[in-house]
């Protein structure tokens, strides 16, 4: 059994100085920082330098030029910075962030007013970021080729989950779009300034149509399931799944399910050429009972006065289609969890985990 409370809880003190004697907020004639902005290009080109700058913003509206302060490179494999701000690439493209903290003896309103961040491009001169996403009918779509084939920067190729990005495009482009299942999309754009494209790809042959009812099984793989109550080794329920295009949503009843956080019993999914998906979700927020927040399917083992114990699962379900209904496996986790009752004082509140089972091989089976 794994109990889960405030002991697993980091929290993080950030202690800070104060400045200007005294941690006071002004310091002797009523100025403060109220603000630390950066100045300088907001792109640099590969192996070359940018010199960036800070600038205090005080709160009498004046502002002044400050070195006093602390540089920092978030990708040093981009690009480092000198503590004088001097930003010196690398050969490679992309964006990184850079961070200025004022260190001075001015005085400083807030925590805030202490830094500033701004993002720097890495990308050719006269070149720009091409971005964006893929989707079907909406619902973001992953693993999908994206190539540059004409333009400055053909041949750049990317996979999408669901977006995209490249660095250094620019002029009459063309870009293509491919996925197993989808028609090929391919368009035009010039890039003239950094754009984003959005593609929302067709099926090439019919969808799976998944709507009805159903008994689902779900079964614990032989590598784990001697650790789970023999009760819950398998469970099934009736599944009512609805679907509009490639989006689809699964109710189950035929148990008691979801106890207090009713109804917890449904989980979303999606539908391809072939492939029926779903994602049962896990709990979350655990550390007391006042915070917990339930997973999709919550189903009542049992039940006291105390506590009640619940069966969960959750994961990434992938299913085909197997004669009058679908089969495949659930990669991820079933469990047993006490969660106390009403009564309980919080200081006893504590989530518990009485047995789980972890796999990608569950198996998950929907029967018509």
């Amino acid at each position: 059994m794994q109990i889960i409370g405030f002991g697993q809880s980091v929290v993080l003190a950030l202690a800070l100085v104060g400045v200007a004697c005294g941690h006071n907020s002004t310091g002797p004639d009523g100025r403060a920082v109220v603000r630390v902005t950066i100045g300088g290009a907001d792109s640099v080109a590969p192996g070359q330098t940018a010199q960036l700058s800070a600038t205090a913003v005080l709160s009498n509206g004046s502002t002044r030029i400050v070195t006093d302060v602390t540089w920092e490179s978030s990708n040093h494999e981009l690009m480092t910075v000198s503590q004088t701000g001097l930003v010196k690439a690398t050969d490679a493209r992309g964006e990184g962030q850079i961070t200025v903290s004022y260190q001075g003896d001015l005085a400083v309103a807030s925590v805030a007013a202490r830094s500033a961040r701004q993002t720097l491009l890495v990308l050719p001169t006269g070149t720009y970021v091409l971005s964006g996403s893929v989707t079907d009918g909406g619902m973001p779509l992953t693993d999908v080729e994206v190539e540059l084939t004409s333009g400055t920067g053909a041949g750049m190729a990317a996979i999408a989950n669901p977006s995209f990005k490249f660095y250094g495009v620019a002029g009459d482009t063309e870009i293509r779009v491919t996925k197993s299942g989808y028609e090929t999309q391919v368009r035009r754009v010039s890039v003239t300034q950094h754009q984003t494209q959005g593609f929302d790809l067709v099926p090439s042959d019919r969808r799976e149509a998944v709507a009805g009812t159903y008994t689902l099984r779900i079964a614990a793989a032989a590598a784990c399931a001697q650790q789970l109550p023999e009760n819950v080794r398998s469970r099934t329920y009736t599944a009512a799944i609805s679907q509009s295009g490639p989006l689809s949503n699964a109710v189950l009843s035929g148990a008691d399910m979801g106890g207090p956080w009713k109804p917890a019993n449904s989980f979303g999914g999606s539908v391809e050429t072939g492939i029926v998906r779903f994602a049962p979700s896990r709990y979350s927020g655990e550390d007391r009972a006042s915070t917990f927040r339930p997973p999709s399917i919550m189903e009542v083992i049992s039940s006291s006065q105390d506590d009640t114990t619940y069966f969960t699962f959750f994961g990434s379900v992938v299913a085909t289609p197997d004669g009058d209904g679908y089969s495949g496996t659930l990669d991820g986790s079933l469990e047993v969890i006490t969660v106390p009752g009403p009564g309980v004082p919080w200081w006893d509140s504590l989530f518990q985990r009485q047995a789980s089972c972890r796999s990608a091989a569950h198996q998950f089976t929907l029967r018509r």
